[in-house]
């Protein structure tokens, strides 16, 4: 818990404000805290932050409709809190930017789960609505870099240890995007999804779901990852731009290759199923085939790197139990057998079959014939002994 002076007041009144009406305590706790505004803290807080931080929601709102409201900092965002550490760091910093910079009090609220108040933060602070996570803690990995000959003509079974070059953020495993939509997303707060696309611009929404993080997630990947079906059903409805659903992370994942690789059944169904995306990739559900074949990668059982040829097979790797339930995947399966599933049983299963029993035939008739030429060799000294023993046995007696 923070331990500076303005939290150990909040948390006093916090406990007031559970038992006694803000009438008996307000004024008190305007004194108490005047000292405190605008001062930031040393982490790069503001008053309005360590409320929240303290889960103190009745002072929060007292003193965001006082006349503190400008000096609260409800609508201010965190700001470089590693600056006063700076002779301590001994990682390197890109672009002066702190653990926890660009956080906002509707982040936290977000975060937190508390939708009446992150109603009213957009509400009041409408602008809120198209802040960024800007701070290290925001990005578990910082980049991804793919190699030359990734970039280039790709190889045959390509690997992913050898493909990427993946920097890891060891300060941080916060994996929730860095905008207020994709921690909405990532939550399954649908309400405040709606309340964030019906503050920003109209036409917003769609740009908004072109934008990729650190990883290369866009907020329809997340809402994947995080399995938030309603939003997903409304995402579907809502993001008109279909090329967005296209967009391809790091790992060379789409939304839809994602929810299959992922075995997320009442995913892949409700992408399949909703006309927007039935009218557009699903008519590619056979042509999404041929854009995944040889791009998407999975790890095999014996811990190594195992190349899968394409969305029917991401399903067939997540498990077919997944899928039994689901119709539309079998009549898929079904229908697209002729085209995909014999070339990849031919490539899959057949010759690889063929090519290990033809070499396991050469490698048998060349162990056989090394037995075979050491065997002869052992008969003939075996008979090259028997005559020369036969041969001193007989000079022997003639002497």
């Amino acid at each position: 818990m923070h331990a500076s002076p303005a939290m150990r007041v909040i948390l006093n009144f916090k406990k007031r404000s559970l038992t006694e009406p803000s009438q008996v305590w307000g004024r008190e706790l305007k004194d108490a805290v005047a000292s405190f505004t605008p001062v930031v803290g040393a982490a790069g807080d503001r008053l309005a932050h360590l409320c929240l931080f303290a889960e103190a929601e009745e002072i929060f709102l007292f003193l965001l409709g006082s006349e503190f409201s400008d000096a609260f900092g409800a609508d201010a965002a965190m700001t470089d809190d590693l600056e006063p550490w700076e002779g301590r760091i001994t990682f390197e910093r890109e672009e002066d930017e702190g653990l926890y910079t660009g956080l906002t009090c509707l982040h936290i609220a977000i975060l937190q789960g508390n939708t009446r108040l992150a109603l009213i933060m957009l509400d009041k602070f409408p602008e809120l609505a198209g802040r960024s996570l800007k701070g290290i803690a925001f990005k578990p990995r910082k980049w991804v870099r793919r190699r030359a000959e990734e970039t280039g003509g790709r190889r045959c079974l390509p690997r992913r240890s050898r493909a990427c070059d993946v920097q890891v953020n060891s300060l941080s495993s916060f994996d929730f995007g860095n905008t207020t939509m994709s921690l909405a997303v990532c939550m399954g707060n649908q309400v405040i999804c709606e309340k964030i696309a019906a503050t920003l611009p109209e036409g917003t929404l769609d740009g908004l779901a072109r934008e990729q993080d650190c990883a290369g997630n866009t907020i329809l990947h997340r809402v994947v990852q995080h399995r938030k079906y309603e939003v997903l059903r409304w995402l579907l409805r809502a993001v008109s731009d279909r090329r967005t659903w296209e967009i391809e992370n790091n790992e060379r994942f789409t939304p839809l290759t994602l929810s299959a690789i992922l075995g997320y059944n009442d995913i892949l169904h409700g992408m399949l199923t909703t006309p927007l995306y039935a009218r557009t990739i699903n008519v590619d559900f056979a042509s999404h085939i041929d854009i995944c074949c040889n791009r998407l990668v999975a790890p095999g059982n014996d811990g190594q790197q195992k190349d899968v040829i394409n969305l029917l097979d991401c399903a067939v790797f997540a498990g077919l139990d997944s899928y039994e339930s689901n119709t539309l995947a079998q009549t898929f399966v079904a229908e697209h057998w002729n085209k995909s599933g014999r070339k990849a049983y031919l490539r899959l299963v057949l010759f690889p079959f063929l090519l290990v029993m033809i070499l396991a035939h050469v490698l048998y008739a060349v162990r056989a014939q090394e037995v075979q030429g050491n065997w002869m060799e052992a008969w003939a000294n075996n008979c090259t002994a028997n005559l020369t023993y036969r041969l001193e046995c007989a000079k022997k007696t003639l002497q």
